[in-house]
């Protein structure tokens, strides 16, 4: 991981493709990123930005300098970009960002369900109680809350995106918590994307593989070597970077993707996953 600065702006090309061109396919629209600050969530608000969306992220303390870093970059533009500081475990915390969002924007087009947590565990007997409750709160909570609050507000060509993951699938060993909570998102995808398709409202999620993100420190509490490692048994044999997501966004939120709901985008160095 070493290769790669994941922390700084100025690296750029880690979150969006030097020879990546907007063409105003989300001009106008209001895009609400969780963890929009950090990782793929940084890539998505450079992605949207540069499509000519204005910005909502959300931080927390440990990663509000970068947050802020994210927002000189797209007030750099000539975009609109607020940074919350949420703690997305906490209900009132979610619903009280969603109102702050919507009073300070007018509206949100797209929402984006990114920001999560994990704790790697070899052995289910150690992921605590507290844990399991708190990656729940976080990863599925955090997304049921946000989205039942926006919704009555989303118009006809408005979309949610849910950042799932290709261990919603492989169901990694060491993550029984954290893959829990994605193939709940996967599901609560597909239902609401039933619930609200004739409204033309789009519900999809992107399922990532090994990706170079600051969440993959985690995996130093029990073997540094999955790190060293990240991605050499997919067939591309490598991870991948943030970039390489953040297209996938831009698609699933613009009108290229206006007949596409209820679907998961496998973006996974080649893994072969079913669903």
């Amino acid at each position: 991981m070493s290769n790669y600065d994941l922390t700084s702006v100025e690296q750029v090309k880690n979150f969006l493709r030097e020879d990546y061109q907007g063409t105003g396919k989300l001009a106008g629209k209001v895009v609400l990123v969780t963890g929009g600050g950090t990782g793929i969530g940084r890539s998505v608000s450079m992605h949207a930005a540069t499509e000519g969306a204005d910005i909502a992220i959300t931080s927390h303390t440990s990663s509000g300098e970068q947050a802020l870093s994210v927002k000189k970059w797209v007030e750099d533009l000539g975009r609109t970009c607020r940074v919350y500081e949420v703690d997305l475990s906490d209900k009132d915390a979610c619903y009280k960002f969603a109102d702050d969002v919507l009073k300070d924007f007018g509206r949100v087009n797209v929402l984006v369900s990114n920001a999560g947590m994990q704790s790697p565990k070899d052995d289910l007997t150690k992921v605590s109680d507290e844990q399991w409750e708190k990656v729940f709160d976080v990863n599925v909570d955090a997304m049921f809350y946000l989205s039942k609050a926006l919704l009555p507000q989303f118009e006809s060509g408005d979309s949610i995106i849910n950042m799932s993951s290709v261990n919603a699938y492989v169901g990694l060993k060491e993550l029984v918590d954290y893959s829990a909570t994605k193939g709940a998102m996967n599901s609560f995808t597909r239902a609401l994307s039933n619930q609200v398709a004739h409204k033309g409202i789009r519900v999809n999620s992107i399922a990532p593989g090994p990706i170079w993100t600051p969440i993959q420190n985690t995996w130093g509490q029990i073997d540094k070597s999955k790190i060293d490692d990240l991605g050499k048994d997919t067939p591309m044999q490598r991870a991948g970077l943030p970039c390489e997501i953040g297209p996938s966004f831009v698609f699933l939120a613009s009108k290229d993707g206006s007949y596409i709901t209820g679907q998961t985008l496998h973006i996974n160095g080649g893994i072969m996953v079913n669903g």
